[in-house]
C-alpha cells in the first residue's frame, strides 16, 4: 500500500512539474521588438518616447500600434507582436527604422538619434 501511494505522489508531482513548466513558455505566435535607443555619439537615451507602427504611411500620419518610454540603459521593449513589418520613431526626433518581427524571435535593433524635429 505505502508503494501505492509512493507511486501516485510521485506521478503526481512530475504531472504539476510539466503542467507548470508548459505554462511558462513563450508563446510561438508572436514576437518581441527590443529598441535600444542611443544619441549621437552612441550613448543611451534615457527617457526617450519611442512609437512603433504597423506601416510608414501609419508612422508618417501618426498612428501607432504602441508607445513606451526608454528605460535608464536607452532600451524599450515592445513584447507579444503579431509577426510583421513595424516601423519605430522617437518623439521630438527625425529618425525612424523598420525591423521585421518574427513568432517566437526576440528581435533588437538600435534607433540613432541625430536629427531633432523642426516641428
Amino acid at each position: 500500500m505505502r508503494k501505492f501511494f509512493g507511486v501516485i505522489l510521485t506521478i503526481t508531482f512530475l504531472s504539476s512539474l510539466v503542467i507548470i513548466s508548459s505554462c511558462s513558455e513563450k508563446s510561438v505566435n508572436v514576437g518581441n521588438l527590443h529598441i535600444t535607443v542611443v544619441d549621437s555619439t552612441g550613448a543611451p537615451m534615457e527617457a526617450a518616447g519611442i512609437f512603433i507602427s504597423s506601416s510608414l504611411l501609419d508612422m508618417q500620419t501618426g498612428y501607432h500600434v504602441a508607445s513606451a518610454w526608454t528605460n535608464s540603459s536607452g532600451q524599450v521593449f515592445f513584447d507579444d507582436l503579431a509577426p510583421g513589418y513595424y516601423w519605430y520613431s522617437a518623439k521630438g526626433w527625425n529618425d525612424s527604422g523598420a525591423a521585421m518581427v518574427y513568432a517566437g524571435e526576440d528581435i533588437r535593433v538600435y534607433l540613432w538619434l541625430n536629427s531633432h524635429d523642426k516641428k
